[in-house]
């Protein structure tokens, strides 16, 4: 039947379609292209399978063009809002197929650019909003309906591009609208210029994306990207390396209460604004006053938590801080680039590639050790450290205390950093050196002490003059850094096995 109607003469079309409106007149202008593809499209139907369904895909774009031409406004509007309605759908439900049929569809609805009935320069002054909108009617009867077909055949020319879809299977839509485009731009100008220009050029735009040749790549090619991927492989490994992402194995579940490793004590801290300026207050609840009184570690850590939970409901009382919330127990990897969306209930995978620094996808999967498993795959290929470190928490009892091995003062024992802390004061400026020993034998204890005491007697007889403004007390084996590393919430040694030198710091 399809074959038949294409048949037809263009003079029947004519006369079918006389009494119509006049912004379909320009359609059947069109329809002779379309006629004359669709009997290009027998002959190639005997050729080949490729030509035979572009073919079919013609004869899909005139029959709809037909049927919207002999619809009335009613039905019109109808047919669009069903097509909208499908075009709403999340834009991962949406096939390829069942997106064919709405482009085509817009495609079949889409009107030709027209003149903007306004007129331009100075008569624009004396042209009144009512010849305005007569020009307007004239010209088009119906320009919110077009307008809505033009929104829509941009929403689904921006999911198609999105979803990544083969556009092969629209490119004679495609080049049907640049058509019409091109028709306007030879005999009027830009098309920027028509009436809904920005609507005209957005579309112009999308589909010239989309036409975009996407040829097989050859040999030469595919070389190329595999040297350009090992290339950025290999200047990520150049990068400095990743920051290790710690996380606490200690959590209050509370918001504004956190756990400190260096002070052994909770902290609760408070954010107030004063005008322009914030305010940080922090107040912490160490466990060492209830270990003095016989409590042990995990009671002691216990009620330095009541005591910071106490404090925080003391500022919610004043209005600096709101009523907890309950933290849900979202599931959670020590895997990096692994989150779990509990709307989804599937667990995501994003890295960011430490070149471009741009968001690198994984996909999503039902079962967590997928998600591990691909995370680790990528992270390998893009040069990163795939896990979290979980920094576990000492308890004081497994900690050694280490009495000082002779006079000399100014050299103790730090308990919770495991090591010698020797310091000084030269000039009014305090230094200090952390030196840890290689392990707890009475000999190794005694080296570090003697090093200790050794940097400590020669800060305090090599005093160098200034240089540039800067005092310089640093000797060959030691290094001085500008701030004291104690001050960090979580020192990079916290964690390490053994450490010699700890480095030196000065305030």
């Amino acid at each position: 039947m399809l074959r038949r109607r294409c048949d037809k003469s263009y003079a029947d079309l004519v006369v079918a379609s006389a009494d119509d409106d006049v912004g379909d007149a320009e359609l059947k202008a069109e329809l002779d292209e379309v006629v004359h593809a669709c009997g290009t499209g027998k002959t190639a139907d005997a050729a080949s399978i490729g030509a035979s369904a572009r073919s079919d895909q013609h004869l899909t774009l005139f029959r709809l063009m037909n049927e919207w031409g002999f619809l009335s406004d009613a039905q019109k509007l109808e047919r669009l809002k069903q097509a909208e309605q499908a075009a709403k759908c999340p834009r991962r439900s949406l096939s390829q197929a069942e997106l064919t049929e709405i482009v085509i569809l817009a495609a079949a609805c889409l009107a030709a650019p027209r003149r903007d009935g306004r007129p331009q320069g100075a008569d624009a002054e004396n042209f009144s909003d009512a010849e305005t909108a007569a020009a307007a009617e004239s010209r088009d009867p119906n320009p919110d309906l077009q307008g809505r077909v033009r929104s829509l055949l941009l929403h689904v020319l921006h999911v198609g591009r999105m979803n990544q879809f083969d556009c092969r299977a629209i490119e004679h839509v495609l080049d049907f609208v640049q058509q019409k485009i091109n028709k306007f731009e030879d005999k009027v100008g830009e098309i920027a210029g028509a009436a809904a220009g920005k609507a005209w050029l957005k579309i112009k735009h999308s589909v010239g994306q989309l036409l975009l040749p996407t040829e097989t790549p050859s040999a030469t090619e595919v070389q190329g990207s595999q040297v350009a991927t090992e290339m950025q492989v290999e200047a990520s490994h150049q990068l400095k390396p990743h920051r290790v992402r710690v996380r606490l194995e200690r959590q209050s579940g509370i918001q504004n209460i956190t756990w400190s490793v260096v002070g052994g004590s909770w902290k609760c801290q408070c954010f107030t604004r004063n005008g322009t300026k914030w305010k940080n207050t922090c107040r912490s609840f160490p466990i060492s006053k209830f270990l003095e009184q016989g409590l042990g570690d995990e009671a002691a850590v216990e009620a330095a938590l009541q005591e910071a939970k106490a404090y925080r409901e003391e500022l919610v009382q004043q209005g600096k801080l709101k009523p907890p919330k309950p933290i849900a127990a979202t599931p959670r990897s020590t895997v990096r680039g692994v989150f779990f969306d509990r709307s989804q209930q599937k667990w995501h995978v994003r890295l960011y590639h430490p070149v471009t620094r741009k968001q690198v996808y994984g996909g999503c999967f039902r079962a967590k050790e997928k998600a591990e498993a691909k995370a680790r795959e990528l992270a390998k290929q893009l040069g990163v450290q795939p896990d979290i470190e979980v920094l576990p928490v000492r308890k004081n009892s497994d900690l050694r205390c280490i009495e000082k091995l002779g006079p000399e003062k100014g050299v103790t024992w730090d308990v919770k950093a495991q090591c010698w802390h020797a310091q000084c004061y030269i000039r009014g400026k305090k230094l200090g050196v952390f030196i840890r020993p290689q392990d707890f034998s009475n000999q190794a204890v005694k080296q570090a002490w003697d090093e200790a005491v050794s940097w400590r007697r020669q800060q305090k007889t090599v005093q160098k003059p200034r240089e540039e403004g800067i005092l310089n007390f640093s000797t060959p084996e030691i290094q001085i850094y500008p701030s004291k590393p104690l001050k960090s919430a979580v020192p990079q040694w916290a964690s390490a096995p053994v450490l010699q030198n700890m480095g030196c710091y000065r305030t």
